[in-house]
């Protein structure tokens, strides 16, 4: 980290939630980051608010740990703290907010983007993690694995291109499935599909899986596509059954999957989250999967793509793709907002036009069935 800073990040919580902390502070220093925590730098016979007041000028980063906790009897004091991070015309400094529960965000924090750590654990410490480093570390980060080209712009992020390039496979070989199963845990957590469940999918379909490889023959993301039968779809729909009661014998053989009118877009991953480069294989995942829809399930003339929010990213990425909520949460026994997209030549084509910069990263090694 940086020199000009003698604390990279200052955790400021609620007493109430040290346990929680203690073990945020504890992954923040393994991953090199210096951490201010209270109990470490505050000993006996210290002045307490001038110790405080020493952390939070000598820290880049405040870090809010925010719960009912917070918001309660401490919240005066944490918030005071938090005024010389939040100010827009102090560059150097950064301002992170870390939900720790499902307590409402109070007043002007609503504004702020923050990270969430109620559903998936391991996924929001590494989002943090990337966010406590500098912008310089960062970008010296992904130069040291990745010669730069100029920049690439799409509707979900913007990012260094690199002279990486990517095959994209369908069907895949268990150990591909393997792979995205491990990319999978890490992204859902216990929502995750289990290998067992999933090579059931693949006994009745072998194309529901599609792997984004590198050069390393290393799978980086993966997207899976399910077609499913009607009794099957129809109690999907409308909530009475979730993705985990789906098996082999829900999904139709591909024969008559590719005549089928709707779709179950089950999931998307991209190894790694927060850097640069993970939100490029995110972005070339979407791209694949307007590919893959137009080359194995072209509208004639439409189909429908539905899909679940099983996160607060989920949620938003489905919303930026233009899918509509038609079946709300609370009447779901997955309890997750369910989603369609309707596929026609015309949506493909706006699709294709928004992610044709994206084109030439690709192999397209899928083998189709005649």
């Amino acid at each position: 980290m940086s020199a000009e800073w003698r604390y990279d990040v200052f955790l400021s919580y609620s007493s109430k939630d040290k346990a929680v902390v203690r073990a945020i502070a504890a992954r923040l220093n393994n991953d090199g980051i210096r951490v201010w925590l209270d109990e470490d730098q505050i000993k006996p016979g210290d002045n307490i608010p001038a110790k405080i007041e020493e952390g939070l000028e000598h820290s880049r980063v405040l870090v809010l740990c925010m719960s009912a906790n917070a918001f309660g009897s401490d919240w005066g004091q944490l918030e005071a703290g938090t005024f010389r991070f939040r100010d827009p015309l102090n560059k150097q400094r950064r301002f992170i907010p870390l939900r720790l529960d499902n307590a409402s965000i109070k007043g002007s924090l609503a504004q702020f983007l923050y990270v969430d750590l109620r559903h998936n654990y391991e996924f929001a410490i590494q989002a943090l993690v990337e966010r406590c480093k500098s912008k310089e570390e960062s970008r010296l980060e992904d130069s040291d694995r990745h010669p730069e080209r100029p920049p690439v712009r799409t509707g979900l992020v913007r990012f260094p291109d690199s002279w990486t390039e990517y095959q994209v496979l369908c069907p895949c070989d268990l150990a591909q499935v393997r792979q995205a199963m491990e990319v999978g845990r890490a992204r859902y957590g216990p929502r995750a599909i289990s290998f067992d469940q999933f090579r059931a999918w693949m006994a009745a379909n072998k194309y529901v899986l599609v792997s984004l490889m590198n050069q390393g023959n290393e799978l980086v993301g993966y997207f899976d596509i399910l077609p499913l039968k009607k009794a099957a779809f129809d109690n999907f729909v409308i909530g009475k059954i979730d993705e985990h009661e789906i098996n082999g014998q829900h999904i139709l053989s591909p024969k008559e999957g590719f005549r089928t009118e709707r779709l179950y877009f089950a999931g998307i991953a991209a190894r790694g989250f927060g850097n640069l480069f993970s939100l490029r294989n995110a972005s070339v995942l979407i791209r694949q999967v307007f590919r893959f829809i137009e080359e194995f399930y072209p509208p004639h003339p439409q189909r429908e793509l539905y899909a679940i929010a099983a996160t607060d990213d989920g949620t938003r990425l489905l919303t930026e793709l233009q899918f509509e909520v038609v079946s709300p949460a609370e009447e779901r026994i997955d309890n997750c907002d369910l989603y369609r997209y309707i596929i026609t030549p015309a949506s493909l084509k706006s699709a294709h036009a928004r992610f044709k910069r994206l084109d030439g990263f690709c192999r397209e090694m899928w083998r189709k069935p005649n």
